[in-house]
């Protein structure tokens, strides 16, 4: 029976190993990819290219060459889209909010159609989204205040409140205080909101794919040990160890991980074996509270598990999450095949 059971114990660790080698050929073909980029965006490559096409063109014995210069052509033209989409790129970058002016085709528009409008760009996951706009006019008589007229923010963005913070009506002529407003202060805040979320929305994504991967391997290793066991033939012993080991391989991770509110400041927390859990973060993705429960009675072991000492940011959570379940279950394989 050990016979048996050590060729599926040594697969199981081949299946790591290329899991791991995957891995990193992805991220060799990532680097690839950036390397390839720089050097199409290097000034170096474009003022070789072009001497060795006069070179060429000087050679009597090339200058029919149609070949060469159709190749020479094709990669001069991909370095100005790469030039022209990095010269994009550092804009956005560098100018994270413009403003630009538009006119409402409205004939009943207040200020004759004169609107403001702030464009806000947001990168998440190196990738560049769509921007949001912030549109702005001036509907109050014989003043230069201004108010949001229209905008394309996410609803969980208190955008109203900012506005009522720092772009505030004007007062009465008859006040002795009047409100002023600060525009700069409002683009900051509302640019700030809106990175944040998405920032604590990709955490979460992060950690639901951690999780999800855990509780994959965690399956994968529960079956092999249930496998070994029935094929020992031990059925007693074998159904309370191939229990316990399932439980610790694969019940014991998370299987569910979801935002639970609109503003994702709230994580909801699902475990195999039953066990509930709610994250609460702060604005900039630090964990604030965990509270974690198994049969409706509060489970401090667990809670201790996702948040221990100083780490307390959710992208520690996804690190732990995501090689937790891993080593244990390599560790059981290697148990298991020491006690075989």
């Amino acid at each position: 029976m050990t016979s048996e059971a050590e060729p599926n114990e040594i697969g199981q660790e081949l299946d790591y190993e290329i899991e791991d080698l995957q891995s990193q050929i992805a991220t060799l073909k990532r680097h690839l990819k950036i390397h390839a980029t720089t050097i199409l965006s290097a000034d170096s490559t474009r003022q070789l290219l072009l001497r060795h096409r006069e070179t060429l063109e000087e050679d009597s014995l090339f200058v029919s060459s149609e070949t060469s210069s159709a190749v020479h052509d094709k990669v001069l033209s991909r370095i100005d889209a790469q030039h022209a989409h990095d010269q994009q790129c550092l804009y956005r970058t560098g100018a994270a909010v413009t403003t630009f002016k538009v006119r409402d085709p409205d004939p009943n528009a207040v200020d004759n159609g004169s609107v403001l409008g702030l464009r806000f760009e947001v990168m998440s996951k190196t990738r560049f989204l769509r921007p949001y706009y912030v549109m702005l006019n001036r509907p109050y008589p014989e003043s230069r205040h201004l108010r949001v007229h229209r905008h394309t923010v996410p609803p969980c963005i208190p955008l109203p409140g900012l506005a009522a913070r720092y772009l505030p009506a004007p007062s009465p002529p008859d006040a002795t205080h009047q409100a002023k407003q600060d525009l700069l202060r409002f683009v900051r805040h509302v640019r700030r909101e809106i990175v944040r979320y998405h920032n604590r929305a990709a955490v979460i994504g992060d950690l639901a794919e951690a999780a999800a991967a855990a509780a994959a391997r965690g399956a994968a290793g529960g079956d092999e040990e249930r496998g070994r066991e029935r094929r020992e033939g031990d059925e007693e012993e074998g159904d309370e160890e191939g229990e316990g080991e399932g439980e610790e391989a694969g019940a014991g991770t998370l299987v569910d991980v979801r935002a639970a509110d609109p503003q994702a400041k709230q994580v909801s927390l699902a475990w195999a074996d039953g066990r509930t859990g709610r994250l609460v973060m702060d604005d900039d993705g630090g964990v604030d509270k965990v509270v974690v429960f198994r049969y409706d009675e509060q489970d401090g072991e667990t809670r201790r598990e996702l948040v221990t000492g100083e780490d307390r940011r959710l992208e520690d959570v996804v690190r732990r999450v995501g090689w937790s379940t891993k080593t244990r279950t390599r560790t059981t394989s290697r148990q298991s095949r020491a006690a075989s």
